[in-house]
């Protein structure tokens, strides 16, 4: 299976690095692939824009860094991206929230089928790495920032296929199931995400279990990512963020 065809993003940047008078803005910031970048969502449907618009409302969020973009991979986001992202959470806004949603390309474009594959390690570096640095610049800047990373859905929920039991082997690993001890052929991406951003003190977005219960209807099917629905469902997991059951 091959990733579909990368679709232009627009990206809004980072807060400019000036003096404000008074308050300075407030800002919510997304790191991600093109689930991030709202391939497939329309206009203003996508999870990022969906999450502004709840931001706005709870935190009084003003300014939106978007710098999801097709494609990427744990190990291209720590390029630009994150520089990006730091970037703007250095600089002269109030960063209020962070989420980072990376992983799958690493499956479906560097062919990474996790568990006991050496690319396994690779991607916790990666991870690893990500976190950390926006766990540290959260900490530098004023008041207290949610950072939520996104576990990953299965594509193929529903469809009984092998293709549906394939993804779930590299979500969850041998075990099928979410483990905060896995290793080895048990420790799948979703595992991974949730040990690492339990070490870091990052929350965790479920978008696994909605999409579960709604099989494909969630899921444009000419390009295998999340519809209109199906984004809903993902700023919805989001909002309903907890700590890392893994911490």
């Amino acid at each position: 299976m091959t990733t579909p065809s990368a679709a232009p993003t627009t990206t809004t940047a980072a807060a400019p690095t000036q003096d404000y008078q008074g308050s300075p803005p407030s800002e919510y910031i997304a790191l991600g692939d093109s689930i991030t970048a709202g391939y497939s969502a329309t206009e203003g449907s996508d999870y990022v824009s969906l999450l502004f618009a709840h931001y706005r409302n709870t935190l009084g969020v003003d300014e939106l860094a978007n710098f999801g973009k097709p494609g990427e991979t744990s190990t291209s986001l720590l390029g630009s991206q994150l520089s990006s992202a730091l970037a703007g959470i250095n600089g002269p806004s109030d960063t209020k929230v962070v989420t980072i949603d990376i992983g799958l390309n690493d499956y479906f474009g560097d062919k990474c089928t996790f568990g006991s594959d050496p690319c396994t390690q690779t991607f916790e570096a990666n991870f690893s790495s990500a976190l950390s640095q926006i766990q540290a610049a959260l900490d530098a800047d004023p008041g207290p920032e949610p950072l939520i990373a996104l576990a990953y859905y299965n594509t193929f929920s529903g469809t009984g296929t092998d293709w549906e039991w394939a993804m779930n082997t590299v979500l969850f690993g041998q075990s099928m199931s979410w483990g905060c001890t896995d290793t080895g052929s048990e420790l799948g991406l979703n595992d991974a995400i949730a040990q690492i951003a339990g070490h870091y003190g990052a929350e965790i977005a479920n978008t696994y279990a909605a999409f579960q219960a709604a099989g494909q209807s969630y899921i444009d099917q000419n390009t295998l990512h999340p519809n209109d629905a199906g984004h809903r469902a993902i700023a919805d997991a989001v909002i309903a963020a907890a700590q890392s059951p893994c911490t």
